[in-house]
């Protein structure tokens, strides 16, 4: 994600200071901000602390500690947020059906969850994600509406299709990986990319629908945690190894089991040649 990072008021006014933080989407917010300063006749005026270059780092702890020492600076700390309702209002669904949304696709889409109070009097609890996470969201939603939309209710069942390993973000998160069943394995990358444009398959088998379960448990026996629903963190090859190891035991997907003369599954075929004789 990134980030603009602007301090208000000014730095040498003495006053209390608060920190704002922008994102990639709110660049108007922050445009306003700049014309509140050239204003002759607005009293405003405020401090750049973004970075000065980004920072060139796949270390989580290492960013952290770079933007805490803004943070820092200031005694207030103001981020734009929607929360679940707001998600839900705009979405047109009830907040239910966002909470699913975030805790189904939210690690993929790599959103973050907050919880946290409003400021209203007797304000409860409420769940929220920034305006960057509710904007990819609300295209993720979109997208799910659109396919939904144009898929035809005449598909055919798939008794066998693939069993996938995905690095969602190969160059960040090199070890978060989505795996899981899909019968169109170019179709799911697909998606996946729509949220995570450089995600790509690091390993895929030919797979029965019914196998789904028992090659994820298998799979994930060891070597890597759970971040969420169908979303791992581990060693990629590792995965892919014990993926191979299990789909090398296994039959062909279309293979078909023999049938015992004794098995009644036989009747069909038996009345069909009586009819032909």
């Amino acid at each position: 994600m990134k980030v603009a990072v602007r301090l208000s008021p000014g730095d040498c006014m003495g006053l209390p200071r608060t920190f704002v933080g922008f994102s990639g989407t709110d660049t108007n917010y922050y445009r306003t901000m700049q014309m509140w300063k050239a204003h002759g006749h607005i009293e405003f005026d405020f401090c750049d602390c973004q970075l000065q270059s980004a920072v060139n780092s796949t270390d989580e702890g290492y960013i952290k500690r770079r933007c805490r020492e803004r943070l820092e600076m200031a005694g207030t700390y103001i981020l734009l947020i929607v929360t679940y309702k707001e998600m839900a209002k705009r979405l047109g669904v009830d907040p239910g059906t966002v909470r699913r949304l975030v805790d189904r696709h939210g690690p993929q889409l790599g959103i973050s969850v907050q919880k946290g109070r409003s400021n209203t009097t007797n304000a409860k609890w409420t769940h929220y994600i920034t305006r960057e996470d509710a904007d990819r969201l609300a295209a993720f939603y979109e997208t799910l509406h659109t396919r939904a939309d144009v898929a035809s209710d005449a598909e055919p069942f798939q008794r066998q299709g693939f069993f996938y390993v995905i690095q969602l973000v190969p160059e960040v998160l090199p070890n978060r990986i989505k795996i899981g069943y899909t019968d169109n394995l170019d179709k799911r990358l697909t998606e996946h990319q729509t949220a995570a444009p450089t995600a790509k398959v690091i390993a895929s088998w030919p797979c029965k629908r019914s196998w789904d379960y028992a090659a994820m448990d298998s799979i994930t026996r060891e070597g890597c945690s759970l971040v969420l629903n169908e979303v791992f963190e581990g060693d990629p090859e590792g995965f892919t190894q014990r993926g191979n190891d299990f789909f090398s035991r296994m039959p062909k997907p279309d293979s078909e089991r023999v049938l015992s003369e004794h098995s009644p599954l036989r009747q069909g075929d038996s009345s069909d040649e009586e009819d032909a004789t």
